[in-house]
C-alpha cells in the first residue's frame, strides 16, 4: 500500500519569473522525493497547481504541511488522502508540464466545494490526464 494525497491551490506566482520559479520547485522536489521514496506529478497553469503526492503515510503527511505553509500558492484544498494498492506515478519523482493552460478547465471544478462524489469523479479523472502526460515524456 502506497498513501497517495491529491491537491489543488491557486497559484501566487505572477509575471515573467513564475515559470523559473516552478522549475525551482521541480528542482528541488525531484532530489528530495528520490531520496524520501516520494512519487507524483504537478500540473502548473499559471493560475493554479494541481498535485498528486504517493509514498509513505508519514513522509507524505509531512510534505503536506511543508506544501501547505509555502508561500507560492494558496487555498491548498485536499481533494482525496488515502491509501492506494500502487502507485500510479512510479516511474517519476516528479512528474511535471505547465504551464499548460488547456488543464485550467480539469482544475476549476475542484477549486470550489463540489459533493464528495463529484470530488471523487474529478480527482480520478485529473490524475488519469496527468498520468497520461507524465507517460508522454
Amino acid at each position: 500500500m502506497v498513501f497517495t494525497i491529491f491537491y489543488v491551490s491557486q497559484s501566487l506566482l505572477h509575471g515573467p519569473d513564475a515559470v523559473a520559479q516552478v522549475q525551482d520547485i521541480i528542482d528541488r522536489s525531484t532530489l528530495w522525493n528520490a531520496s524520501m521514496g516520494v512519487t507524483g506529478a504537478l500540473a502548473f497553469t499559471e493560475r493554479h497547481f494541481a498535485q498528486c503526492i504517493e509514498g509513505g503515510e508519514d513522509t507524505i503527511r509531512a510534505l503536506m504541511v511543508r506544501i501547505e505553509n509555502d508561500p507560492r500558492h494558496a487555498n491548498v484544498t485536499i481533494r482525496r488522502a488515502r491509501p492506494e494498492r500502487v502507485r500510479r506515478f512510479e516511474r517519476w519523482s516528479m512528474a511535471y508540464w505547465g504551464p499548460e493552460i488547456f488543464v485550467e478547465p480539469h482544475i476549476l471544478p475542484l477549486i470550489e466545494p463540489l459533493p464528495a462524489n463529484a470530488v471523487d469523479a474529478h480527482v480520478t479523472d485529473l490524475i488519469d490526464l496527468m498520468h497520461g502526460f507524465a507517460s508522454q515524456v
